[in-house]
């Protein structure tokens, strides 16, 4: 393949001093655009045909009748090797796996594998992993998300408002999906529109609903988000429900425990009464 020549250009030989002489025949390749002999094609000395008719010569090495396509790691050692009629497309639905390195993440090199005329070789190329992913959306010039974990891409992470939210106590600040690996959990970070207080975090998964652990660093709230999260939102409690709900618990225990006494001395006044009779 000529990528990039001025002069002295050819797909047989880019100069021979007289390609006339007889020193130079029988050479045939297939047209591609550019000709046989510094810029000139000759016919029975380099002569240029249609890929039909180069591959229907006798005596023809097999190779010439497909395309070789091998993808390749560290030190050119070989992963896969295709072969396709020539002027096809690759499939890329068949690109195989780029093989694991540890603490990083692979792809391969991207080259046009449409209309293939030529064998290729594929590299595979890797960059360390991402360790924390930041939304798009921002607040005070800070990501509104923030999500730590270990991924194969260093693109922001896109939000979107979801009209779902979890039915509980208190009012929806607001709710966000968002798209994570599925197989592992996450810490997430994300900063509320004005405060934290009196805040907490529900993650959505397959499961539904369900709040998380929550706590504050500086601007953000921080949870986990489990695997196979795909939404999260921010709930505010207010103030003066908390010591209500305190309340409620301290009375309900105190109930439990006057029935509990009622029922053990409605026990002893019978005990007594049977020993009397």
């Amino acid at each position: 393949m000529i990528d990039n020549a001025a002069e002295r250009i050819g797909a047989i030989a880019g100069i021979v001093d007289d390609p006339l002489d007889g020193s130079v025949t029988g050479n045939t390749f297939v047209d591609g655009g550019v000709a046989g002999i510094d810029s000139v094609s000759y016919e029975g000395i380099a002569e240029p045909l249609a890929y039909e008719d180069f591959v229907a010569q006798e005596n023809l090495p097999s190779d010439f009748g497909s395309i070789c396509v091998r993808f390749v790691t560290d030190g050119d050692s070989l992963v896969q090797e295709y072969y396709i009629p020539y002027g096809s497309d690759f499939p890329t639905d068949q690109l195989p796996p780029v093989p694991n390195h540890q603490g990083q993440y692979g792809s391969w090199e991207d080259v046009d594998l449409t209309g293939m005329t030529f064998d290729a070789t594929i590299h595979a190329e890797y960059n360390d992993m991402n360790t924390v992913r930041q939304s798009q959306e921002k607040r005070d010039g800070r990501s509104v998300v923030l999500v730590e974990g270990s991924f194969d891409t260093t693109d922001e992470l896109m939000l979107h408002e979801v009209d779902d939210a979890p039915e509980t106590l208190g009012t929806l600040v607001e709710a966000w999906g968002l798209e994570l690996p599925a197989d592992t959990g996450h810490t997430l970070r994300y900063m509320p529109p004005e405060t934290t207080d009196n805040t907490v975090l529900w993650v959505k998964t397959d499961a539904g609903w369900q709040q998380a652990e929550t706590s504050v660093d500086g601007s953000y709230l921080v949870c986990t988000a489990p695997a196979g999260t795909t939404a999260f939102a921010a709930v505010q409690v207010p103030a003066n429900k908390v010591p209500l709900i305190a309340a409620a618990g301290g009375a309900a225990a105190v109930l439990l425990l006057v029935i509990l006494f009622l029922a053990h001395k409605k026990h002893k006044k019978k005990k007594a009464a049977k020993n009397a009779a």
